[in-house]
């Protein structure tokens, strides 16, 4: 028997990522429009990256220099889309 659990976000990740996405989303988007030169994948590729971001907030993840490490994130996000378009 499989019991699943419920995990509850840390206090305030989601209001932290909400003020992130407005902040940086559209830097991210630029980023990844420019590696993958492709709107839709570059659109997936954000999506996922706020994704990350995220349960790395839930998880108490202390952010420096919230820019560069979403920056960081998309780009090992692209490196990952890449990497499977090649299959």
């Amino acid at each position: 028997m499989v019991v699943a659990t419920l995990r509850l976000p840390r206090r305030g990740a989601e209001n932290e990522l909400d003020r992130l996405y407005r902040r940086h989303a559209d830097e991210v988007l630029r980023y990844a429009q420019l590696v993958l030169r492709s709107q839709p994948d570059a659109e997936d590729v954000v999506q996922t990256t706020f994704v990350r971001a995220f349960r790395a907030l839930e998880r108490g993840e202390q952010v420096q220099k919230p820019r560069n490490w979403l920056i960081k994130i998309a780009h090992n996000e692209c490196r990952r889309f890449l990497a499977a378009r090649k299959f």
